[in-house]
Protein backbone atom coordinates (compact mmCIF):
# COMPACT_ATOMS: atom_id res chain seq x y z
CA UNK A 1 0.00 0.00 0.00
CA UNK A 2 1.37 3.54 -0.73
CA UNK A 3 1.02 7.00 0.76
CA UNK A 4 -2.05 9.12 1.35
CA UNK A 5 -2.53 12.33 -0.42
CA UNK A 6 -5.39 14.95 -0.14
CA UNK A 7 -6.28 16.72 -3.35
CA UNK A 8 -8.91 19.59 -3.23
CA UNK A 9 -11.56 18.97 -6.82
CA UNK A 10 -13.14 21.66 -8.34
CA UNK A 11 -16.91 20.26 -8.09
CA UNK A 12 -17.42 19.73 -11.58
CA UNK A 13 -14.48 17.51 -11.98
CA UNK A 14 -15.38 15.71 -9.17
CA UNK A 15 -18.60 15.04 -10.68
CA UNK A 16 -17.55 14.11 -14.27
CA UNK A 17 -15.02 11.79 -11.99
CA UNK A 18 -17.88 9.97 -10.15
CA UNK A 19 -20.01 9.96 -13.44
CA UNK A 20 -16.89 7.95 -15.20
CA UNK A 21 -16.15 5.63 -12.03
CA UNK A 22 -20.05 4.45 -11.98
CA UNK A 23 -19.59 4.10 -15.94
CA UNK A 24 -16.42 1.86 -15.80
CA UNK A 25 -17.68 0.48 -12.84
CA UNK A 26 -13.97 1.31 -11.14
CA UNK A 27 -13.54 3.43 -7.99
CA UNK A 28 -12.55 6.90 -8.74
CA UNK A 29 -9.51 6.72 -6.64
CA UNK A 30 -7.99 3.85 -9.44
CA UNK A 31 -9.44 6.09 -11.88
CA UNK A 32 -7.20 8.68 -10.10
CA UNK A 33 -3.82 6.64 -9.99
CA UNK A 34 -3.75 5.53 -13.65
CA UNK A 35 -4.83 9.24 -14.80
CA UNK A 36 -1.96 10.50 -12.37
CA UNK A 37 0.56 7.18 -13.57
CA UNK A 38 0.07 8.60 -17.17
CA UNK A 39 0.64 12.26 -17.09
CA UNK A 40 4.16 11.73 -14.85
CA UNK A 41 4.74 9.02 -17.07
CA UNK A 42 4.56 11.90 -20.52
CA UNK A 43 6.07 14.61 -17.97
CA UNK A 44 8.86 12.53 -17.72
CA UNK A 45 9.69 11.78 -20.98
CA UNK A 46 9.11 15.19 -22.15
CA UNK A 47 11.92 16.07 -19.62
CA UNK A 48 13.69 13.79 -21.27
CA UNK A 49 13.21 14.24 -24.90
CA UNK A 50 13.57 18.11 -23.96
CA UNK A 51 17.28 17.23 -22.33
CA UNK A 52 18.01 15.26 -25.40
CA UNK A 53 17.06 18.02 -27.45
CA UNK A 54 19.19 20.75 -25.60
CA UNK A 55 21.80 18.06 -25.85
CA UNK A 56 22.18 18.16 -29.47
CA UNK A 57 21.56 21.74 -29.69
CA UNK A 58 24.59 22.46 -27.64
CA UNK A 59 26.91 20.24 -29.24
CA UNK A 60 27.29 17.89 -26.46
CA UNK A 61 25.47 14.92 -28.71
CA UNK A 62 25.12 14.90 -32.16
CA UNK A 63 21.81 15.58 -33.51
CA UNK A 64 19.47 11.82 -34.28
CA UNK A 65 17.89 11.59 -37.72
CA UNK A 66 13.82 12.65 -37.76
CA UNK A 67 12.83 8.90 -38.84
CA UNK A 68 14.88 7.77 -35.34
CA UNK A 69 12.49 10.79 -33.37
CA UNK A 70 9.64 9.56 -34.47
CA UNK A 71 9.96 6.10 -34.11
CA UNK A 72 11.17 7.01 -30.19
CA UNK A 73 8.08 8.79 -29.85
CA UNK A 74 6.15 5.87 -31.53
CA UNK A 75 4.64 8.42 -34.33
CA UNK A 76 4.46 7.85 -37.60
CA UNK A 77 7.14 10.01 -40.01
CA UNK A 78 5.33 12.32 -42.11
CA UNK A 79 5.90 11.40 -46.00
CA UNK A 80 7.53 13.99 -48.62
CA UNK A 81 3.76 15.54 -49.77
CA UNK A 82 3.09 15.85 -46.29
CA UNK A 83 6.53 17.88 -45.60
CA UNK A 84 6.35 19.21 -48.74
CA UNK A 85 2.70 20.40 -47.87
CA UNK A 86 3.77 21.88 -44.50
CA UNK A 87 6.73 23.76 -46.01
CA UNK A 88 4.21 25.72 -48.66
CA UNK A 89 2.42 26.58 -45.59
CA UNK A 90 4.97 28.64 -44.30
CA UNK A 91 5.52 30.51 -47.26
Amino acid sequence: MGDVITVRLPHDLLRRLDRLATATQRTSASLVLDALEAHVERVERDQRLLAEAQDARSGRVPARPADTVYARLGIPSPSAEDVAGALSDVE
